[in-house]
């Protein structure tokens, strides 16, 4: 009997592996495997979370952090809420009835990683080995190359509408996060249970999906039903993700952002943009993360031995991808168009709602908007008082 915690990394297939467990609770029980069910949680999609996120989340709470919009808007939508304290007392019945079965428990959240984060993350390494007790545990997780992975979570923040600093501009902000700093976040999950039981295991180099890899890490030579659901986490189009940064900025009205949304995401889709390659760094950017990376991989060799991956690629992240174009040069070559289609060449609704700017993801650290952001944010206003101006012009002459 083992307790296996997965613990991410962001954006290496985390919530595809916890949706097909979650799916496939019976199955795997059957085959020795319990994934816990902690909480029952409905999303603003209706969607039960599949992960022990909320669990990661009560423990930051209790810490005095605060948690991200979209999770407490989940909390204040349930009439009866989940807490630490009846979290803990499932985990421990669940761990408790294991034993005596001789079943494996799997947990699995993407945000235990930043219990290595340091400050104030201090000791939640500690806490959490405390409440497991005695039992073996086993850490697993998928590390990307850090260049590839800052790429896609760059995407996946802009998407979801974070406000964020141009990558190449805030590129040493990232080194001493979780993002970059491998050792940093695995340092505690060694030191509380020991080299020999952190399997890091690099992204690229996974068999299969990521809960076929973490399976048969751990001896479980078992395939989940075909017809368990596959979660696809669709991403931006990367020629439109500079524009959509800084209209973020601008903290628009939700309609009219899904409307510019949905034209960049056909607009992408035309001959000549679909496979275009984007820069998101600069020669300057990756030259400082290369080297960043270098004394980064090194120190992950020494923290975890011959068990550490392998990165022996990291000149690669220094070469131009080819027949790319800049994000800056991409926004300045389509925007004009993207908000001509969005809001001029297209019909105008009968009716403008009136409604709250959209929420916006919170994030760790909001640097001010950068000079380009706030010309965009001006020149956006202009655009969408226009937009009203006209949808009244037309309304007042309908018949």
């Amino acid at each position: 009997m083992r307790i296996i915690v997965h613990i991410g990394h962001y954006k290496t297939g985390t919530t595809a592996l916890q949706q097909r467990f979650s799916d496939n609770r019976s199955f795997l029980a059957e085959h020795g495997i319990v994934y816990p069910e902690l909480a029952t949680l409905v999303d603003a999609a209706g969607l039960v979370l599949p992960s022990h996120s909320p669990f990661v989340f009560a423990m930051f709470e209790q810490r005095g952090f605060n948690n991200p919009a979209w999770y407490r808007d989940v909390l204040a939508a349930d009439d009866d809420p989940p807490t630490l304290a009846s979290m803990q007392q499932t985990l421990r019945a669940v761990v408790d009835q294991a034993v005596v079965d001789d079943h494996d428990v799997v947990l699995s959240s993407e945000e235990f990683m930043r219990f290595g984060a340091g400050g104030r993350h201090d000791g939640l390494v500690g806490e959490f080995g405390d409440l497991l007790g005695d039992v073996p545990v086993e850490i697993f997780c998928h590390l990307r190359r850090p260049d590839l992975y800052l790429r896609s979570w760059y995407n996946q923040m802009i998407k979801l509408g974070a406000l964020r600093p141009n990558m190449s501009e805030h590129m040493p902000n990232y080194f001493h996060q979780v993002h970059v700093d491998y050792p940093m976040a695995l340092r505690p999950w060694v030191e509380q249970f020991g080299r020999d039981h952190v399997t890091v295991r690099r992204y690229e180099d996974r068999v299969g999906d990521v809960s076929d890899d973490l399976l048969r890490a751990f001896g479980h030579d078992l395939e989940l039903p075909e017809d368990s659901a596959v979660w696809v986490n669709e991403r931006f189009p990367d020629v439109h993700i500079e524009t959509l940064r800084l209209w973020n900025w601008v903290r628009p009205p939700g309609h009219l952002s899904e409307r510019l949304r949905q034209t960049m995401i056909a607009h992408a889709e035309r001959e000549g943009l679909r496979d275009l390659g984007v820069e998101f760094m600069t020669p300057a950017a990756k030259q400082l993360l290369h080297d960043k990376c270098v004394e980064v991989v090194a120190e992950l060799d020494g923290l975890l031995g011959d068990r550490s991956p392998r990165f022996d690629d990291l000149g690669a992240m220094l070469e131009p991808i080819d027949g790319a174009i800049t994000d800056e040069t991409a926004h300045l070559r389509y925007s004009a168009e993207l908000f001509d289609e969005a809001f001029i060449a297209r019909p105008a609704p009968e009716e403008i709602p009136i409604e709250e700017p959209t929420p916006v993801p919170e994030t760790a650290e909001l640097a001010p908007a950068p000079v380009a952001a706030a010309r965009l944010a001006s020149a956006a206003r202009r655009a969408a008082a226009g937009v009203r101006r006209n949808v009244t012009r037309r309304s007042a002459a309908s018949p």
